[in-house]
């Protein structure tokens, strides 16, 4: 009973655990709909987090499965009777409860095709016609149209597409996006035929999109597989990344593909019934856009998105079917064609001479298809593939027909006949020409048609001054009025005929400026109604078209900004069966539209053809035309290139121009000289350049010149020529060059001119100067008396050879002025006059100096003065000489110094004391010297001699002591002391013995020392004022071993004095100023400082004159102190 009892509260524990701790249920994974073929179980699957979880599975809401208690529930074998039940369940633990959405089971009928869920469905059975009907049954009808029946091609099963179609509806495809955006599903299935296994980049099979950058949905074709891609919340505006099959999946074979995106994100492709790619696609369909259109082979954009080949059947459901109903609906297979049906026919071929001929068709069919070409009725051997190539044509070629057979168990089909055209290498495209204006007639008012098709379409120019004739075409000027006489019949009838035409024209736009620019128009009288029309828009092309689905006006065929310049152009329009219409400039195609649909049945046969202008005065255009032609048929590219290949018609060339020759005969002009070798051109550029610099163009001279003279040139100056030849449309090469240097028109001047005494001979005159000419002949020398101030005339005194810089004027005076200039000269002219030049020619002897006195300097007899008489006026200057001796010694004289002219005196700072010098004195120039003076003879005295100074510490004290030798003249000794900081104070006066010849000796006692370094010197002071200085003594009284307060110095003082003390240990320190009533003025120094003699500034800029106190006080740190008080003197 006991253990009976524990298991029970044991228990209890367990589910109280459970339904406290429990976690509420959560659906991770929605069950998703199920598609199934009658007889076939369908599975549903639930996913949930929680604990201890349970589940519960219910039919169309309310009916409990029995039994379907897991997250996995498999239905009975289905019956039709099942279709569309919706299943939920319902998961539970202890804590809560939570179902999941329905979904759906959808039921087909063994052998049919899966309808539930369908939106539009499409069987291609009409077999012709411009519409697709929806044949979906799904609400309103979503039927597609073709915009250009031309680019496909209708069976009796399917529709072939052999061009760049557009199908499509005008309308959004509302009832497919809302049903899609309402599941979050979608499949999209195609049977179809590709053309080639490989096509266009991108070519598109089916979209649902706005544009190539904008689409719900889309399937693609690339090089051998496809791209599928869906819009989701989760992707790029265009489904990008989608899923791509892998390579080899996309052959030309007939091909079930499908592909499918479930709500919970998986997403599959099939292909004949196979699952050949998958991925996981989130996020939803709540993006999508709802005015975007359906479209099939292409899409709502003016490029290469074409796709190629056969639609037997496209469909689109707002659910994922499943592997089962894919299965099915491919084994239903697709309803075929079975006889040969021709999709791509051969083209009409424009080639030139050597280059490769390929036709070929595209063909659908059961069974093994064979082929056989035919050339004009015949046969080809050999010729029994889908294409034939000639790998050469050649003009035996021209005007063939080729057409293939094909053939099956169950029929054939013959293509069309495609025409081989074939234009030699060296000839324009003759073929379908019915207009040609070649401009070739060089006057007159009337521009020939020279086609030779039919009845000749001739302009007239009725406003003949408005053009000027040209060897190269027709220059139209100003505004202009030119239309053909008769009305343009046969362009009418050629374009209803053919449905196709081309229209091209060699120009050069005046400029890139002129709008809504008539070049040619085929048109009414009025500015509303034309045929077709070429303009010139600024730098681009504008061209109106009409066909059935436009205005009368036409509609505008465009090329891009800047595709046109104002050079000449090979300007080409085409418009061809398949509705496409292209602009070539130049053999390259620059405008391509393929969205103009319709044909050419409204044309009227009535217009003309206009040039230059479409209604007069409404439209001019300005500029030069080469050739017009009009072509009955849309010529390929090869032909276009090939016109263009050899270039405009007419004598447009230039020649050269030969034999440049530049000559110079005279000064300032270059004459030249040219063979003209053209006779069409509008005139020449002739260009010049200098060395170092390149071409600029100097002159624009008329046709036929063959002479110029260039008078814009700087003497001596090298040119170098050349000319080319110019027209309205080209230019030719340039001529040789041809250099010539410029000769001088004027004489420069010389400079620089420089009149100097000749240094090896005083006694001639040189001239130098600069020849700035290179074409004098020479130069004529002029002098005058005096300097250049001077009134006196010029006079020629020579004349001397060209590039000569230097002259010798050998007849001058000596002590004159003179005065020079010259000039160069040649058998033309002659140059102004350099500057001048003075020069003074010397006396050749100087004057001796005399009355030389030497004396010992008064004040410093240390020093010997001397002094003479200067008696010449030439001399730069003085020598002075010196002997030791009387004037008797035989001692030699050496020099001593040197001074300038006219200085009398000099100092001789080098003697010795008491000793005997004899001088004399010299004068000097730059040519000679004087005699000399008298000699001059002094004894230097006897100084003060120190023979000992010394300095001794004792007993706080210093002791100076010192002594003379002799004594001269000695008033005394200052003595002076220093810290060490450079400055020295007075701090006594010992009287001198005046003059002896006995030893002296001198003693002086410093008490005001206290402890450190000091540094004396004696200042010896003669009776005339004069110092001397002895060397510097130290004397070191160590550190002080009482406390001390100097004087201040200076004192009295203005503004700032040094305050002294002395310190014996380390202490603290102040030091306060006190004025005469004992107020403190001043807080000098509050600080902690080292035993040892220290000293502060005082700056008493502030303070007032008068009498002041200074006290220190200290405390030592061994228990000392200190206190004393000293008076200064502030004197302003």
């Amino acid at each position: 009973m006991k253990k009976r009892f524990t298991m029970m509260i044991s228990i209890i524990i367990i589910i109280f655990s459970s339904v406290i701790f429990a976690q509420s249920p959560t659906i991770t994974k929605q069950p998703i709909n199920q598609g199934v073929i009658e007889g076939q179980t369908a599975t549903f699957l639930v996913q949930a987090s929680g604990n201890s979880l349970s589940y519960q599975w219910y039919l169309n809401d309310t009916t409990l499965i029995v039994g379907a208690t897991d997250s996995v529930y498999v239905t009975p074998p289905t019956t039709l009777f099942n279709n569309k039940s919706k299943f939920k369940c319902t998961v539970k633990n202890f804590s809560d409860s939570i179902t999941t959405s329905n979904a759906t089971l959808f039921v087909t009928a063994i052998g049919s095709r899966v309808t539930e869920g369908v939106q539009v469905l499409y069987d291609f059975k009409e077999a012709g016609g411009t519409s697709i009907n929806d044949q979906s049954g799904v609400g309103i009808p979503y039927n597609l149209g073709l915009l250009n029946p031309a680019a496909v091609t209708w069976t009796p099963k399917g529709l072939g597409v052999n061009y760049f179609a557009y199908i499509n509806n005008e309308n959004p495809a509302t009832k497919v996006i809302n049903a899609c955006k309402l599941t979050n599903e979608t499949t999209l299935e195609l049977w179809i035929k590709p053309a080639f296994e490989t096509q266009t980049e991108g070519s598109r099979i089916l979209v649902l999109s706005e544009d190539a950058s904008n689409s719900n949905f889309s399937i693609y074709q690339m090089d051998k597989y496809f791209i599928l891609r869906t819009r989701t919340t989760t992707t790029g505006s265009r489904g990008e990344p989608g899923i791509s099959t892998s390579i080899g999946t996309a052959t030309d074979d007939l091909t079930h593909l499908l592909f499918t995106r479930a709500s919970n994100g998986d997403a599959k492709v099939y292909k004949n019934g196979v699952e050949i790619a998958n991925d996981v696609i989130s996020g939803n369909f709540s993006n999508w856009n709802s005015n975007y259109f359906l479209q099939l082979a292409n899409e709502l954009v003016d490029g290469p998105r074409e796709w190629l080949g056969t639609f037997y059947l496209v469909s689109v459901y707002d659910r994922a079917l499943s592997q089962a109903e894919v299965t099915a609906n491919f084994n239903l297979g697709a309803i075929a064609d079975s006889k040969p049906e021709i999709i791509i026919e051969p083209k009409d071929l424009g080639l030139v001479v050597g280059q490769p001929a390929v036709f070929s068709v595209n063909v659908v069919g059961a069974d093994t298809l064979t082929y056989q070409w035919k050339k004009n009725g015949v046969n080809i051997s050999g010729a029994t593939n889908s294409s034939y190539t000639i790998p050469s044509v050649s003009l035996s070629d021209n005007g063939n027909l080729y057409f293939c057979t094909v053939t099956n168990s169950s029929g054939s089909d013959v293509s069309r006949f495609a025409r081989l055209t074939v234009t030699a290498s060296d000839k324009r495209v003759t073929v379908g020409q019915a207009l040609l204006y070649d401009f070739q007639e060089g006057v007159g008012d009337t521009v020939k048609d020279v086609s030779g098709f039919g009845t000749p379409l001739n302009l007239k120019i009725n406003t003949p001054s408005s053009v000027e004739w040209k060897p190269y075409g027709l220059l139209v000027d100003s505004v202009a009025n030119i239309n053909s006489i008769d009305v343009a019949i046969k362009l009418y009838d050629e374009a209803i005929a053919t449905t196709e035409f081309t229209f091209e024209g060699w120009i050069k736009p005046e400029n890139l400026t002129q709008l809504s620019a008539a070049i040619f128009s085929l048109s009414g009288n009025t500015s509303d109604r034309r045929n077709f029309k070429l303009n010139q828009q600024g730098n681009y092309l504008q061209s109106y078209l009409r066909t059935s689905t436009t205005s009368e006006l036409g509609f505008d065929v465009s090329t891009s900004g800047g595709s046109l310049t104002n050079n000449l152009v090979h300007v080409v329009f085409t418009r061809n069966v398949k509705e496409q219409s292209q602009i070539f400039i130049n053999g390259s195609r620059v405008a391509n539209r393929f969205t103009l649909q319709g044909d050419l049945s409204n044309w009227r046969p009535d217009y003309t053809v206009k040039l230059a202008n479409e209604v007069f005065t409404s439209e001019p255009w300005k500029g030069l035309i080469n050739l017009i032609s009009w072509y009955n048929r849309a010529l390929d590219t090869e032909e276009i290139q090939q016109n263009y290949s050899l270039g405009p018609l007419g004598n447009i060339n230039l020649n050269t121009p030969g034999n440049l020759s530049a000559q110079v005969n005279s000064p300032g002009a270059v004459q030249l000289t040219w063979s003209d070798s053209s006779n069409n051109e509008d005139g020449f550029i002739l260009e010049r350049k200098q060395a170092g610099f390149s071409y600029v163009q100097i002159a624009t001279l008329l046709a036929n010149s063959n002479a110029y003279v260039d008078s814009n040139v700087v003497d001596t100056t090298t040119y170098t020529y050349r000319i080319k030849s110019f027209n309205y449309l080209t230019q030719s090469a340039y001529s040789n060059e041809s250099s010539a240097t410029t000769l001088l028109s004027t004489l420069n001047a010389p400079t620089n001119l420089i009149a100097a005494l000749n240094p090896s001979d005083i006694r001639i005159v040189k001239l130098a100067w600069e020849d700035n000419s290179t074409n004098e002949l020479g130069f004529i020398i002029e002098r005058k008396d005096g300097d250049a101030n001077s009134a006196n005339p010029y006079e020629v005194i020579d004349s001397l050879s060209a590039n000569l810089i230097t002259y010798i004027d050998s007849s001058v005076n000596e002590f004159s002025i003179y005065t020079y200039r010259l000039k160069a000269f040649n058998l033309f002219t002659q140059s102004s006059y350099s500057n001048v030049s003075t020069v003074f020619t010397p006396l050749l002897s100087i004057a001796s100096p005399s009355n030389l006195l030497a004396t010992p300097n008064p004040a410093d007899t240390s020093n010997v003065l001397l002094s003479w008489n200067d008696n010449s006026t030439n001399e730069l200057g003085f020598v002075i000489e010196r002997k030791t001796g009387d004037t008797s010694s035989v001692e030699p004289f050496i020099l001593i110094d040197t001074v300038a002219a006219g200085i009398t005196s000099y100092e001789d700072t080098t003697v010795v004391d008491s000793t005997t010098y004899t001088y004399r004195v010299y004068a000097f120039n730059a040519d000679t010297t004087s005699d000399y003076s008298n000699l001059a003879e002094v004894t230097t005295p006897v100084p003060v001699e120190l023979t000992s100074f010394i300095a001794t510490a004792l007993s706080g004290q210093v002791i100076l002591e010192w002594e003379t030798a002799t004594e001269l003249n000695n008033a005394g000794f200052s003595i002076q002391r220093s810290k060490g900081d450079g400055k020295f104070i007075d701090l006594n006066f010992v009287k001198g013995k005046g003059t002896t010849t006995n030893k002296s000796t001198y003693r002086f006692t410093d008490k005001s020392v206290l402890s450190g370094k000091y540094l004396y010197r004696l200042k010896q002071v003669d009776l005339d004022g004069s110092v001397n200085y002895s060397k510097i003594v130290e004397v070191d009284l160590g550190l002080p071993k009482n406390f001390a307060l100097e004087q201040n110095y200076p004192n009295p003082f203005n503004p700032s004095t040094t305050i002294r003390f002395a310190l014996p240990t380390f202490s603290k320190v102040t030091i306060k100023l006190y004025n005469t009533l004992g107020q403190e003025v001043a807080n000098i120094v509050s600080k902690d400082l080292d035993a040892g003699i220290h000293e502060t500034s005082l700056n008493a800029s502030n303070f007032s004159s008068g009498v002041y106190f200074y006290m220190l006080k200290a405390q030592g740190t061994d228990g000392s102190t200190f206190t004393s008080t000293k008076r200064m003197i502030l004197m302003k």
